[in-house]
């Protein structure tokens, strides 16, 4: 397998490093939390952890052995060892993967965990815990881990991942080493979507953008249907935001827009991430004028760019972000977009009407 296989390990270097160290030094901690954006990669890391920990080979490159980053894919055995191509396959028996089940991880689910953790190992140096969206964790649920980790069984080891670690109980994350994840650099997860993937250089890029730097997004993105859902987009804001159409006509297509956005804080979430690279395509055309000015993703932008001074982009950007962070809260998402919509529009006709060409004056 080559170093950019879709099953290999694509950045987190920092993460990496820190997590072979502790292997080598054979200094671990009783559990980690492995923290980052949905789709970076956090769970992949924390598998491949967990098979070098246990692997039969002793640790030389990499996260060591058979396992090293790259050199077994989930579900093949390859020349793998026997605990490592088990692991790969699913049914290693020092490997436990709790993941929720139905909205939330419910508290039967920690007391088999804790049941399995108090038998011996099979034939690794420590059975290792997985809990994956550790933030599903319900109430119940929380407090029966908790007291796994203030008296952790010997020879054991836990790895919560968590693409929302403010969730958890503050207890939770006290008693747990934070391994933190980033997302991959835009130019080069581009780089690897055209080279791997095949994709032209426009899906590569628009691909890799909407994916806000997360390879597990990337790879299941299909360009055709963003590029579709890109245009339907671009049209919404030029019909609901910068046109001239009466107010009453644009509030009616502000609330339609809002309404079919918010449906679901997956679509809403893609959404703001739209909205983000429109402004973004606003700033640049605004910034670089003429031959120079770069091709947008959003043809409305160009408008925007005549239409809208810098700092009010940047006063929306601010705002933007302001609307995800609150649909946290549990914020109505409708409501939150409706907002923002409405503050785009009224950018617009406050600009237009502060640099409307005054009508000369007549004297009398």
């Amino acid at each position: 397998m080559t170093a950019y296989d879709a099953h290999a390990i694509i950045g987190h270097e920092r993460a990496l490093q820190i997590l072979t160290a502790a292997i080598r030094t054979r200094r671990l901690a009783h559990a980690y939390l492995f923290a980052g954006p949905e789709g970076i990669g956090k769970r992949l890391v924390a598998t491949r952890w967990a098979m070098a920990i246990n692997c039969d080979t002793p640790p030389v490159t990499g996260f060591g052995g058979c396992a090293t980053v790259g050199s077994v894919a989930p579900g093949s055995t390859g020349s793998a060892c026997r605990s490592c191509a088990m692991a790969a396959a699913g049914s290693h028996p020092d490997l436990i993967v709790i993941e929720p089940d139905g909205l939330f991880i419910k508290i039967e689910q920690i007391r088999a965990m804790q049941a399995a953790l108090g038998l011996t190992a099979w034939s690794g140096s420590r059975k290792i815990v997985l809990i994956d969206r550790a933030e599903r964790l319900n109430q119940e649920a929380a407090n029966c881990l908790l007291k796994t980790l203030e008296e952790p069984p010997p020879a054991s080891l836990l790895i919560l991942v968590s693409a929302s670690p403010d969730d958890l109980l503050p207890t939770l994350r006290s008693r747990c080493h934070v391994v933190r994840f980033f997302p991959l650099d835009p130019d080069r997860l581009t780089a690897w979507l055209a080279a791997e993937r095949h994709w032209s250089s426009d899906d590569a890029e628009l691909v890799g953008a909407v994916a806000g730097g997360c390879m597990g997004k990337a790879l299941a993105a299909d360009p055709a249907a963003l590029r579709d859902e890109r245009d339907q987009i671009d049209q919404w804001i030029s019909a609901s935001c910068l046109t001239r159409t009466g107010s009453d006509q644009a509030l009616s297509l502000l609330t339609e827009v809002a309404e079919t956005a918010a449906q679901t804080p997956e679509q809403f979430e893609r959404t703001v991430r739209w909205l983000l690279l429109w402004l973004q395509d606003a700033v640049r055309l605004t910034i670089h004028r003429g031959a120079d000015a770069p091709a947008p993703r959003f043809p409305s932008a160009r408008r925007a760019a005549r239409q809208l001074p810098i700092t009010a982009c940047c006063e929306l950007a601010a705002q933007l972000h302001w609307t995800w962070r609150a649909s946290f809260r549990n914020l109505n998402r409708q409501l939150l977009l409706e907002h923002w919509l409405i503050a785009l529009r009224e950018a617009r006709l406050e600009a237009s009407r502060r640099f409307r060409p005054q009508e000369p004056t007549v004297p009398l």
